[in-house]
């Protein structure tokens, strides 16, 4: 959880005033390969039969899956909100 909100507090922090979506997430190829390949290496350390034991971890059901894609989000939506806000109070 803690990576994957990591990454959702990258994203959202390019920019201190526009949101991702002004920003265009999929016209920077490099933003969005990096993305991806962080993404992919965290679930590979989580569902990898061989890395669990040399990262200590299990597989997540969905349920514990979704549960950290939603923790995720509620760090993006929360810097996206103050950005709304700073704009609006500008």
């Amino acid at each position: 959880m803690l990576t994957l909100s990591q990454l959702a507090h990258l994203l959202a922090i390019r920019s201190e005033t526009s949101s991702l979506w002004n920003l265009g997430l999929l016209t920077n190829k490099p933003l969005l390969g990096a993305l991806l390949l962080s993404f992919g290496l965290q679930m590979a350390t989580v569902y990898v039969q061989p890395l669990n034991p040399l990262f200590k971890t299990h597989p997540l059901t969905q349920a514990e899956l979704g549960i950290c894609m939603a923790s995720a989000c509620v760090v993006w939506i929360a810097v996206e909100l103050e950005k709304l806000w700073r704009r609006r109070h500008r």
